[in-house]
């Protein structure tokens, strides 16, 4: 299970890389994420010595249908502090149930395994055949110039 998490960590930040360098479609990059999720029941705080408690922490009856981007998802997974694969009975994967450092006392998040595989093939297959930029000259010729020498006209 482990090599399962650190697969999971470097495929999603390989994925997080791509998107801050403009290496994917819009089409790819734009996919909606729909996961579960479960509200954090307040109270206990999730600490490094309890965090695997889930039963303890979040409210499985108050389930909720989210959309978050792809972004969102990876920034999930690379800063994860929550992470347990669900398993079914006959050890197959079902689900990956993960939070944050920062929304572990709001939430917990439900990623369907299946939606994860194709999230990957979907990146890896992604064919990007165009890229444009601007490049904003104003920035360019100001950065690093202290704000007084800006005024003054140097």
């Amino acid at each position: 299970m482990i090599n399962l998490e650190k697969d999971l960590f470097l495929g999603f930040y390989i994925i997080r890389k791509l998107m801050e360098a403009r290496k994917l479609s819009v089409e790819v990059e734009s996919t909606p994420v729909h996961v579960t999720s479960y509200p954090w029941k307040g109270g206990r705080q999730i600490t490094i010595l309890n965090w695997d408690q889930i039963n303890d922490h979040y409210d499985w009856s108050a389930a909720a249908d989210e959309i978050l981007s792809l972004r969102e998802l990876c920034n999930l997974f690379v800063h994860s502090y929550v992470y347990l694969p669900f398993m079914s009975d006959d050890r197959t994967l079902e689900a990956l149930l993960v939070s944050s450092e920062r929304s572990r006392h709001k939430k917990l998040f439900n990623v369907d395994a299946l939606l994860t595989i194709a999230l990957f093939r979907a990146v890896a297959n992604d064919d990007p055949v165009r890229l444009e930029m601007k490049l904003d000259y104003a920035i360019r010729l100001w950065r690093g110039v202290p704000p007084a020498e800006r005024d003054s006209g140097c």
